[in-house]
């Protein structure tokens, strides 16, 4: 197995990020708490993420937001892990007494664009090779040791089926009203996924 010796590195950078993000909910008058994946987060055998979601639910009944992010976790596998916050946001879909009915993922690009550069305003079903393909095709995949925009693009499409409300925008430059109107739903940016055919690309 690879040497462990600086995997904590990635962890403190990933909870001074956190901390930074918990700053700036906290200016908003949104009370929030960091939390650390490793301590919450375990891939089985297999490759399955366990939740140990008791922290969790117990931050949201004091009405605090947990805020968490895409780090190294322990895999039964692998010895240790990067986990992507695509593969996060699957892990706790499933966590019980946990209701996920929105998800919003941010990237280099406002959703999927089609061949003409334009962003595709939603995906269902049945778009998926063609979604992959138009990521293969416009350079836009960015796929790094975490997935990328195929990965979002998986993890969309699944979640979708789960009746989630899954979203894909520019992370760039994103103001914070922009970001409040994403996040409850009333933004028309970026590419929507509903459980439904509705886009031919």
């Amino acid at each position: 197995r690879a040497d462990l010796t600086n995997v904590f590195r990635m962890s403190e950078a990933m909870l001074v990020m956190k901390a930074d993000m918990c700053r700036v909910f906290s200016e908003i008058g949104m009370p929030s708490f960091p939390l650390q994946e490793a301590s919450l987060l375990y891939v089985n055998e297999g490759g399955r993420v366990a939740v140990h979601a008791a922290p969790l639910l117990h931050a949201l009944g004091l009405g605090q937001l947990p805020v968490l992010s895409g780090g190294f976790v322990f895999d039964a596998d692998r010895g240790v892990r990067p986990l992507n916050g695509d593969l996060l946001v699957q892990a706790l879909i499933d966590v019980d007494g946990l209701q996920v009915e929105r998800a919003l993922f941010l990237s280099g690009e406002d959703g999927l664009l089609d061949a003409r550069g334009e962003t595709v305003p939603r995906l269902g079903r049945d778009d998926r090779t063609t979604a992959q393909r138009l990521v293969r095709r416009s350079g836009t995949d960015g796929i790094d040791v975490t997935g990328g925009m195929s990965s979002k693009l998986d993890c969309c499409f699944d979640i979708a089926e789960q009746g989630v409300d899954a979203r894909i925008l520019a992370g760039a430059n994103l103001s914070r009203d922009a970001l409040g109107d994403a996040l409850l739903g009333q933004s028309g940016r970026g590419t929507v996924f509903t459980p439904s055919r509705t886009v031919h690309a």
